[in-house]
């Protein structure tokens, strides 16, 4: 018997209306949901075409026919990369999708095969997907044909070169309304003590990145308190609603959608490098931010599912903000006015702000990062150029997390400075703010010069291929 893909039913309209409207070939990202049980396809994201952007000659204002031939692999992956970035805990980029005429499906399964194991590679170059024994990696290719609107499913595993397609069964149907959420507030304070001065911002940034790893390892090795308790990780989510006089839970309890806390239990030591007495020690940076995390869970999940998904969402928005300070520094480095630090390197370091957007349709919210120097325009340009979403600015939660203004960070950097214990500064952490800043005005980057440019390259189209 073979494998079945279930697709929200609003995805049926969107194929349909690609087949109709569309002008040549369309190209994109399936994201959704694996579990033990079902694969569950969510959203489908199209690949901007490669010359959207060109403005030169003859085909200024205009765009070009895109068809398979033209398509580069690098491309789509690298637009693939993009769009995981943006996707909550539990959903994940889980193959590709493409509509184009018969013809031009049948001469292209060689380059779309291989289309889809390279976003798996780079995917695990960028530390993307677990690298763990049990990590399902049958992806998807879903093939849509412009003549009948026949929609034909295979799955590979992407992780073994030579598997061959498997046919897949793809039905439509309604259900991302009964998920479950799960969301978790997580403050993060690394310490990064140096014990010389850098040669350069882009030196700086590796050292910034490596730091990560001592938050990501704090993580992994957390406890997590499920609204409130510690719970057995064989148990469904279900139990959380509770059982009706009687001792017996209806048939429409399990399909209900609940909301879950998750709060992580963690040595805060273990963030931060082991406390020396050496007198080499040249300074340190402080790296601090709050992070709101988001996961979504099918009916059936059990509370292991809850930690999984919920530490899922905290590592790649962790990832995601770490490469994008250390991307702000790379670009810095080639400004000669900051390019050698003859002074010292900023002492507080606030990671990106987080802001959110529900898929159309769906409960499920997509994310994307600002830095200071960014318009609220921006965020908008952002979703529609990468996940094909329009947004107004009202439609953007701004609010779920918030920047430090600068009159914290310079508590922090004092409080930081005048004791090695961080104790002080985990205080000025855990106090409320009285008011959100304005996003246009937040000190989000307390280094001269950066914070600037291109959305820190979350806007894909701005990047050069890797």
């Amino acid at each position: 018997m073979g494998k079945t893909i279930w697709a929200e039913d609003l995805l049926e309209k969107y194929i349909f209306s690609v087949c109709d409207t569309a002008t040549g070939t369309t190209i994109g990202v399936i994201a959704g949901h694996k579990s033990s049980q079902k694969d569950y396809a969510v959203a489908l994201f199209p690949t901007p075409h490669e010359d959207d952007d060109e403005v030169s000659g003859e085909g200024k204002g205009k765009k070009r026919r895109q068809d398979l031939s033209a398509i580069s692999e690098q491309w789509v992956s690298e637009h693939a990369r993009q769009v995981m970035r943006m996707l909550p805990g539990g959903i994940r980029v889980i193959g590709l999708f493409v509509v184009a005429p018969d013809e031009e499906l049948k001469e292209s399964q060689s380059s779309l095969r291989q289309a889809l194991f390279a976003i798996y590679k780079l995917f695990k170059r960028k530390q993307l997907v677990s690298s763990s024994e049990d990590e399902a990696v049958d992806w998807s290719l879903l093939q849509i044909s412009k003549n009948t609107k026949k929609l034909t499913c295979k799955t590979f595993n992407v992780a073994d070169p030579k598997s061959p397609a498997k046919p897949t069964d793809w039905k439509f149907q309604s259900f991302v309304n009964n998920w479950s959420s799960v969301s978790c507030r997580f403050e993060v304070h690394l310490r990064l003590p140096f014990q010389k001065s850098f040669r350069d911002c882009s030196h700086y940034s590796k050292f910034v990145l490596n730091g990560a790893d001592n938050v990501l390892n704090a993580v992994q090795e957390s406890l997590v308190l499920i609204n409130g308790q510690l719970r057995d990780g064989g148990e469904q989510i279900e139990s959380l609603q509770g059982k009706k006089k009687g001792g017996k839970k209806s048939s429409s309890d399990s399909s209900k959608s609940l909301e879950i806390s998750a709060e992580l239990l963690m040595d805060r030591a273990v963030q931060s490098p082991p406390q020396t007495t050496d007198t080499t020690i040249a300074g340190d940076t402080n790296i601090i931010g709050w992070i709101q995390a988001r996961g979504y869970l099918c009916p059936r999940s059990t509370f292991s599912d809850v930690e999984k998904v919920i530490k899922e969402d905290i590592e790649r928005s962790l990832r995601v903000r770490f490469d994008l300070l250390g991307e702000e520094l790379r670009q810095s480095s080639s400004d000669e006015e900051v390019k050698e630090l003859e002074t010292e390197p900023p002492s507080i370091i606030a990671t990106p702000q987080r802001v959110f957007v529900k898929l159309p349709g769906t409960p499920i919210c997509v994310s994307d990062y600002i830095f200071q120097d960014e318009q609220p325009q921006d965020v908008g340009a952002h979703f529609l150029q990468l996940l094909n979403i329009t947004v107004s600015e009202e439609e953007v939660d701004f609010d779920s997390e918030q920047m430090p203004d600068e009159s914290l960070l310079q508590q922090i950097e004092t409080a930081s400075s005048q004791s090695s214990d961080s104790a002080n500064v985990e205080d000025l952490l855990h106090k409320p703010q009285d008011s959100r800043p304005n996003m246009l005005k937040f000190a989000g980057f307390a280094f001269a010069g950066v914070g600037a440019a291109l959305a820190a390259g979350i806007s894909y189209l701005s990047l050069s291929q890797e």
